[in-house]
């Protein structure tokens, strides 16, 4: 039971910047039409693929590597949201952010 409770923690803590992307998209970009009834299902589908597999490489790992392997897993996390997520019109959410940080 214990070794449940301690995966469910790393889960909830893995998932939990991919839930702070998700609601900050929601409200800088609102114009997502129908398509963000589809599009966050599936973003904490495939985040939940990647933090499962990421819990199952830490076992294997050695240290030093699952404190790198996690940051790219979060980093994956972050960047699957933003590429999935919707824009009805317009260019993509991912093009607007590389517009608005390095074009400007």
């Amino acid at each position: 039971m214990n070794r449940i409770l301690r995966n469910l923690i790393i889960y909830l803590l893995a998932v939990f910047p991919t839930i702070i992307v998700v609601h900050l998209l929601i409200n800088y970009y609102p114009n997502t039409g129908l398509g963000r009834i589809v599009a966050i299902p599936i973003i904490f589908i495939i985040n939940t693929l990647i933090i499962v597999a990421g819990i199952i490489i830490q076992k294997i790992s050695r240290p030093y590597l699952s404190t790198i392997s996690w940051l790219v897993l979060i980093i994956t996390t972050i960047f699957v949201a933003v590429s999935i997520y919707p824009q009805e019109y317009g260019p993509p959410v991912i093009e607007q952010i590389i517009n608005r940080w390095f074009m400007a």
